[in-house]
């Protein structure tokens, strides 16, 4: 056999097992390597599915009960006025974190303080043990009814107009 040549019919370069030019001399070498891949591809999968299970688990979530007078999204106004007062207390938070993140450009500001929200939006809704749909709907309900804000203000309504991030 030559010394160019490896003892096993292929070599690893195209598994990303061996750097160019460099060719596998013996057998355990290369069974070796695809040991190492196929235990990495199984440990990715396993995490991948850990990962989905959540997504995967089951089918959409319960429909929400009809509204009856001052129950809205299966919620008394009283709850729903509380959960929106800890939704609006996360703002001026979110908005110096938007602010920090991207100085001198307000769109930017505005799309990374959305962000912010989606999370405090969670974290709420599983404190509060409802979904992330009745969040958002307390949110959305505060806002056009004009509810006060821990500071005993409304939200502001408005957002900044699409401008694109600008290279610099």
């Amino acid at each position: 056999m030559s010394a160019d040549r490896p003892p096993w019919p292929f070599s690893l370069q195209f598994l990303g097992g061996l750097p160019p030019g460099r060719v596998a001399r013996n057998r355990r070498v290369v069974l070796a390597e695809l040991g190492v891949q196929a235990v990495l591809i199984v440990a990715a999968l396993i995490t991948l599915g850990n990962v989905t299970k959540e997504l995967r688990r089951g089918g959409p979530p319960p429909s929400l009960p009809p509204d009856q007078g001052n129950v809205r999204f299966g919620l008394r106004e009283e709850d729903r006025r509380a959960i929106f007062l800890d939704i609006a207390s996360h703002e001026p938070s979110n908005i110096a974190i938007g602010v920090s993140g991207f100085p001198g450009q307000p769109w930017s500001q505005e799309d990374h303080r959305c962000a912010m929200e989606r999370g405090t939006q969670s974290d709420l809704a599983r404190r509060h043990r409802i979904s992330l749909t009745q969040a958002y709907l307390i949110l959305d309900e505060g806002i056009r009814q004009h509810w006060p804000g821990p500071d005993g203000k409304p939200l502001n309504p408005k957002s900044v107009p699409l401008q694109p991030r600008k290279k610099q």
